[in-house]
């Protein structure tokens, strides 16, 4: 029999506006079954993935691989597609975010952006769970098992998370660990993934990042090769399509979640 909840008057919870319904938003936990194979696809959200147990493989559509296991911490770049399969049973919990909520994280990784390291965000990134950060996933989880789902508690522990990384790891760490997200803040190609569905004119995204359209029609041929008035109208069907069609198979049954 599935335990009881603690948490008073849950469907006012349920029914808040603010209530987390998707599963791509904030913390949410994840059993992964030996030898079975999930798939996550990321658009414009990170995700770091807090290994509690077991050990399991992530790979990139390039081939690129690397084993996780049990106190270690993963971050997933936007826009990347990754195979996991799973050597051993696993318990985890992810974060999902597409930038630090805190104007001080945003500026201390900001202030990263010219370290010398490596920015490739094609490269899977992992760093190892110090107790700080063990204790709050665990204080996490135990929020996520009251069905604790409100917005703004999240939005809470996600800067926590942030605080207690700037205060446990050292900068180099840091530097290299978040470099798919130093790098997002401040790179071409990411800033028109982030905003181009935002808006419905090229001169409209070009102001989004703070361009001329001139310039931004020069910068963008050189970067993509193309028109971007043609790229922003095939990728929003593609989306449109993809968002019809996109099932994950990797993360929560929210059906129970809601119940």
């Amino acid at each position: 029999m599935k335990k009881a909840t603690n948490l008073l008057y849950i469907k006012e919870h349920l029914g808040c506006e603010n209530y987390i319904k998707e599963n791509n938003v904030g913390f949410t936990k994840c059993n992964f079954d030996k030898d079975k194979t999930y798939y996550i696809s990321l658009d414009k959200e990170f995700a770091i993935i807090f290994v509690l147990s077991g050990r399991f493989v992530i790979e990139l559509s390039d081939k690129k691989k690397m084993v996780i296991a049990k106190n270690e911490i993963c971050l997933l770049s936007n826009f990347m597609k990754y195979e996991i399969l799973a050597k051993s049973d696993a318990k985890v919990t992810f974060m999902y975010f597409d930038r630090p909520n805190s104007r001080c994280d945003l500026l201390a990784l900001d202030k990263m952006a010219d370290d010398k390291v490596n920015n490739d965000r094609d490269k899977i990134k992992k760093i190892v769970m110090k107790k700080p950060v063990l204790d709050f996933i665990k204080n996490v989880g135990f929020y996520l098992d009251e069905r604790m789902y409100c917005r703004h508690l999240h939005d809470i522990k996600e800067t926590e998370f942030f605080f207690l990384v700037r205060g446990f790891y050292s900068k180099e760490e840091i530097a290299c660990f978040f470099a798919p997200v130093i790098r997002s803040l401040n790179d071409f190609t990411n800033l028109v993934h982030a905003h181009y569905l935002r808006v419905s004119k090229v001169s409209e995204l070009a102001q989004a990042l703070n361009m001329t359209t001139k310039t931004f029609n020069r910068r963008f041929k050189s970067v993509f090769g193309e028109n971007p008035k043609q790229w922003m109208m095939r990728e929003k069907a593609k989306y449109n399509v993809n968002k019809s069609k996109k099932t994950n198979n990797l993360i929560v049954d929210w059906q129970n979640k809601m119940r």
